[in-house]
């Protein structure tokens, strides 16, 4: 078995992954994608035909090193040769793979403690059925669509932010009822269930288990506690659809969408939104990787910044920080 793949990073040294060996080859680019971007790729090979062994490997890398090329490559591209131009591999964005948390919580420039690829890769395979499915969930992604706000008609924003919000409250659980149920005078109904805390109490004391840094605990809570009350609720139940719009501002401007201006305006700013969904994916993501690697990294989240340039209408750029 011999296959090509696309990656963020390509390894400086050659893998053995058990039966699997991991090396990186020459960027790529696609003929018929107009706007020709230029990718690292990496060749997979074994000598066994073991479908499921690949599975597990796009899976580990995708979710591991966030290289959603990877798994998109292998799901929905089929290309040929031909379509295919090749580069020297000079350009690659090789890293050390014996060193790779840098890389895991991208962009950063944080010193983590040293994890490596291949001790990680043999931690994936130990996962249980129920972890790997929380896994394989998180890399849902919901596309499509047009970014012409005048043409705009769908909007999957809140159901993607449904799938973050369902990978965290599989990693954090949910709050365990009181033992000692209620009675209701109104409806004469006996053995009611209750939780013994508020909400956000029990979030706020399960998220400060896990992350010691007292501002990250409070940003995860806040954008946990957020999503729960105002979108998963509507969303799940009633169906509910995002009515944030595009503003177009008459002057240039640099605006930073931090926690809580995200969490204030995602229901009227398009950009607060998108920047909510950001947030929550990430506090999913280091969420997860902690639970699947014991990793105890558990970042700040990053602001989204957009830079508006007045041009009669608006035109708008927004990107991470520290991107």
């Amino acid at each position: 078995m011999k296959q090509r793949f696309l990656t963020n990073f390509s390894p400086k040294q050659t893998q053995k992954l058990g039966d699997l060996i991991i090396k990186a080859d020459k960027r790529v680019s696609i003929k018929s994608k107009g706007n020709r971007m230029w990718h690292d790729s990496l060749i997979v090979t074994s000598k066994f035909e073991d479908r499921k062994l690949l599975n597990n490997w796009v899976i580990f890398h995708t979710f591991t090193l966030a290289s959603g090329y990877t798994l998109s490559w292998y799901e929905e591209e089929d290309y040929s040769p031909s379509e295919l131009i090749v580069e020297d591999a000079n350009d690659n964005y090789l890293e050390d793979y014996g060193d790779i948390a840098r890389l895991m919580y991208f962009p950063s420039n944080e010193k983590y403690k040293k994890l490596d690829y291949s001790k990680l890769y043999s931690q994936f395979l130990l996962l249980d059925r129920n972890t790997l499915d929380i896994v394989k969930n998180s890399l849902n992604s919901f596309t499509g669509g047009t970014f012409n706000p005048e043409k705009k008609i769908t909007d999957a924003t809140y159901w993607q932010i449904m799938v973050s919000f369902s990978v965290i409250e599989a990693v954090i659980g949910r709050q365990p009822y009181c033992s000692n149920n209620l009675n209701c005078e109104v409806c004469n109904r006996t053995g009611l269930p209750h939780s013994p805390q508020s909400s956000y109490d029990w979030i706020a004391a399960r998220i400060n288990e896990l992350v010691s840094n007292v501002k990250v605990a409070t940003d995860y809570t806040s954008v946990i506690v957020s999503v729960w009350k105002h979108i998963r609720n509507d969303t799940v139940h009633n169906s509910a659809f995002p009515s944030a719009v595009f503003e177009f501002p008459q002057k240039a401007d640099k605006i930073v969408y931090d926690v809580k201006r995200s969490i204030g305006d995602y229901d009227k700013d398009a950009t607060a939104l998108m920047s909510l969904n950001h947030l929550t994916h990430d506090v999913a993501r280091y969420l997860l990787l902690d639970k699947v690697f014991h990793t105890e990294i558990f970042p700040s989240l990053r602001p989204l910044i957009s830079q508006t340039v007045a041009l009669g209408k608006k035109s708008t750029r927004t990107k991470k920080a520290g991107v």
